[in-house]
């Protein structure tokens, strides 16, 4: 079956007919040129309008194309995301690990100039624990 796209510069409506029509899974898109600011405020806008319930809860499943910042991820009840932002710190031989209460991106590569950076987050200068 195929799952609907909206595109966060869309009218509000199509999300409205989306679930009306009981579509379970809707996918949201266009985020990647958009600012974090601009996203929070129109995301917050649509996720408390239309697309969650009196309690919150969200009313369908909702996949984020693109979603990287952790203040969109962790914000909305999303059942799944997707970027390639990842896929380009694995090229350049990083991981992204937590780090107490924030994430942090440690280069593993032997090649990167950082594993001289006593100061940098490379694998080579990291304590064991």
């Amino acid at each position: 079956k195929l799952k609907p796209v909206w595109h966060v510069r869309e009218p509000e409506h199509w999300l409205e007919r989306y679930l009306e029509e009981g579509h379970d899974y809707i996918f949201i898109g266009g985020m990647v040129p958009e600012t974090n600011s601009w996203l929070l405020e129109r995301l917050d806008d649509v996720f408390n309008r239309v697309l969650t319930d009196d309690e919150g809860r969200p009313r369908a499943k909702y996949h984020g194309f693109g979603v990287t910042a952790w203040s969109l991820l962790f914000r909305y009840p999303w059942y799944s995301v997707d970027s390639t932002a990842y896929l380009i710190r694995a090229a350049y031989g990083m991981v992204v690990a937590p780090m107490g209460d924030r994430f942090v991106d440690i280069t593993i590569s032997s090649e990167s100039p950082r594993r001289f950076d006593k100061n940098s987050w490379h694998v080579r200068n990291l304590t064991p624990r």
